[in-house]
């Protein structure tokens, strides 16, 4: 009695793509499939909303939140999205929600609980503690959620940082090159040096930096420390949103000549579950976290040795396997392709330890489109997507960038492509929705499994590894 009772399906928390966190009030769920009664006193706050004929969208609060059991982690926030409630009300990484108009939160599940029902325009309460201890202080902000949260631009300072094995974590992250122009640039940072603060947050490797500047906007001026020549030195810039260019051979340091080699020998990668095989090649020269290309190769030996002869010098150089995945069917690459190509970049990730920064999946044509779906929906597996002469797939709604990761897209378009018109339109969309789009176009080709020029294959390889930035 008293009570209105419908079938809602309830949702359950779980981190944004698997990946570093989770946002709240507008956070992605997945459907649980249990039936849950509707209190009257909930219908009764929204009808007079609901007899007006206004639209009623969830509320946003846009805060990144750290991975893990909803029901353990605290409301800790990780990211501010620019732009947001929490950016207006001037939030913080390292601050933390502990109640909800009055209301006491420890668990990122109660803070669910107490926002979830809200809708876009609803007006709360929300008390933070910011610092710990002694130092710690506690405010209330008065929020008002948002339906949408502008797009998403990962902020950038220009730091292509030395290789793990050269790092020392008594001095934080060690500067092998400058990206040219950047914010690092102007401020004076130099190859050789090393950082050991972002802001508040102390560096200790590659790892640590990233998850500072998740925490950090594009437009804003942060305070850096680095040692060079054993002395500190305080320096300060204005980050930048990520670069779409491709760095020049001279900007990373190497010779575009490449050293003609034997084509080595293909091993075999199989997933258990399902038909089609795999095959990689190593580079020559061992390394802690080799680079992965993953290439969505149409079935048969042959073309596969054509990819292996195109691509052997250059991946042996940036230290790439190439991996060589084939379709199920013999018709070709389709979308029922996609789980195969999911559990394949996983496993294969895991097995050769692969730099998350430098994980690509790249494809021509039809598996172009496949690169694309799979990259934009698992972001935060991969770092980048090669799309050859491939727009994007007509019915794909275009994800949001989030935090979680940070892909960046490379469109080649060749001289006589045919759906020029529409990968250019692709390219907006995909800028307007926040992602970084590098075009390169490449010379018309005579023939649709013919391998890209050697011009094409050195501005990827640079492409790639102008990934390993931050």
């Amino acid at each position: 009695r008293g009570r209105v009772f419908g079938i809602l399906v309830p949702m359950s928390p779980q981190p944004t793509g698997g990946g570093a966190e989770s946002e709240v009030a507008g956070v992605e769920f997945y459907d649980s499939g249990i039936g849950f009664a509707v209190p009257l006193e909930h219908v009764l706050t929204v009808l007079d909303r609901w007899k007006t004929g206004e639209d009623l969208l969830p509320g946003k609060l846009g805060i990144g939140m750290k991975a893990g059991s909803a029901f353990v982690e605290p409301p800790a926030i990780v990211t501010v999205w620019p732009g947001s409630p929490a950016a207006e009300a001037e939030w913080q990484p390292g601050d933390t929600i502990i109640a909800i108009n009055g209301k006491g939160v420890t668990t990122q599940s109660q803070l669910q609980y107490l926002t979830k029902p809200l809708y876009a325009g609803d007006k709360l309460t929300v008390s933070v503690r910011r610092g710990s201890g002694d130092k710690a202080e506690e405010f209330d902000s008065e929020i008002t959620l948002a339906a949408e949260l502008p797009s998403y631009r990962h902020a950038f300072l220009g730091i292509l940082p030395a290789p793990p094995s050269e790092q020392s974590r008594e001095l934080g992250v060690g500067v092998e090159r400058v990206w040219p122009e950047s914010p690092a640039a102007k401020t004076g940072i130099r190859s050789g040096d090393h950082i050991i603060k972002l802001g508040d947050t102390p560096i200790a490797d590659i790892t640590s930096a990233l998850v500072a500047m998740k925490g950090m906007q594009p437009g804003k001026e942060i305070a850096i420390v680095v040692v060079r020549d054993k002395k500190e030195l305080k320096l300060s810039a204005e980050l930048t949103t990520v670069p779409e260019g491709i760095l020049s051979s001279i900007d990373l340091g190497s010779d575009e000549k490449l050293a003609a080699s034997e084509p080595r020998e293909l091993e075999t990668l199989k997933l258990p579950q399902f038909p089609q095989e795999a095959k990689f090649l190593a580079p020559e020269k061992k390394s802690a976290a080799p680079g992965l290309l993953i290439w969505l190769a149409e079935k048969g030996e042959k073309e596969e040795l054509a990819l292996v002869k195109a691509w052997q010098a250059n991946c042996d150089r940036e230290g790439l396997v190439l991996l060589l995945a084939r379709p199920g069917g013999e018709s070709g690459w389709e979308f029922e392709d996609l789980e195969y190509l999911d559990q394949l970049a996983r496993t294969a990730k895991s097995r050769f330890a692969a730099d998350p920064q430098r994980t690509v999946i790249a494809g021509s044509g039809k598996a172009g489109q496949l690169a694309y779906a799979l990259g934009l929906r698992r972001a935060e597996d991969f770092s980048g997507v090669i799309a050859d002469n491939a727009p994007l797939p007509r019915t794909m709604k275009i994800p949001e960038n989030s935090p979680s990761g940070q892909l960046s897209l490379l469109t080649i378009v060749p001289a006589n492509s045919s759906v020029a018109p529409l990968v250019k339109q692709d390219i907006e969309q995909l800028r307007e929705a926040g992602f970084p789009v590098s075009v390169l176009e490449r010379p018309a080709a005579t023939d649709e499994n013919e391998q890209l020029d050697a011009t094409t294959r050195a501005a990827i390889t640079r492409w790639i590894a102008g990934l390993r930035r931050f």
